[in-house]
């Protein structure tokens, strides 16, 4: 009797650890949530596509749940572009991955990233990026002599000085003007000096070829 309720107890214990293991993964694994977008940024190279960097966070617990992929979709959810992750990154939290040479459709100023992971598939939470050079209201991209001439058409308004700014200008132009006159005048000055020097000089000559003469017997 003791060995039976002995192996019978035996037995439930075992059948509850057996239940236990069998539920503890799944629940470990479900405890990491969605796939979390941090940040994402887009930027346009010269062939007119764009290169995508997305910044993700996810509890990675290995490859049972991890964060797999993202990508790229427009406003109908069309896939533009999408960036699968092989590996899971256990202790790489959050981490940055990039996909470039995405082609965007005309028209379109944003695009919206979706991520993923393994257990959950896609994550409710989305962002919403824009499209740089997409900035125009028609969804056209304009070109930098368009913005040049449209900035260049634009009148300035003319911001009105301070009174003390003004006064301060209004002296300025004042003590310039002064100086001006100031130059001028010993310009003029000096002119005026240099013909008298010039004139005296002239007569002194004068004055000195004349004694010669009369010395020589000239007369």
């Amino acid at each position: 009797m003791m060995r039976t309720l002995a192996t019978r107890s035996k037995s439930v214990v075992a059948a509850i650890a057996a239940v236990a293991a069998l539920f503890a993964t799944p629940m470990t694994s479900a405890s990491a949530g969605e796939a979390e977008i941090v940040s994402a940024q887009a930027k346009r190279a010269a062939d007119g596509t764009y290169a995508f960097s997305v910044t993700l966070k996810h509890g990675d617990t290995g490859w049972d749940h991890y964060a797999n992929a993202w990508d790229v979709v427009d406003a109908k959810g069309t896939v533009l572009g999408k960036r699968t992750l092989h590996h899971p990154h256990v202790d790489e939290q959050p981490f940055t991955r990039s996909l470039s040479s995405v082609t965007v459709p005309e028209g379109l100023t944003t695009v919206t990233i979706r991520a993923y992971d393994s257990v959950h598939g896609q994550s409710k939470a989305t962002l919403d990026v824009a499209l740089p050079g997409r900035t125009a209201s028609n969804g056209e991209e304009k070109s930098e002599a368009a913005a040049e001439s449209d900035a260049t058409a634009k009148p300035v308004a003319k911001v009105k000085k301070p009174a003390k700014l003004r006064k301060k200008v209004a002296r300025k132009k004042v003590v310039r003007k002064k100086r001006l006159r100031k130059r001028t005048v010993r310009r003029k000055a000096a002119v005026k000096r240099n013909l008298r020097k010039r004139t005296v000089k002239r007569k002194v000559r004068k004055v000195r070829k004349a004694t010669r003469k009369v010395r020589r017997g000239s007369y």
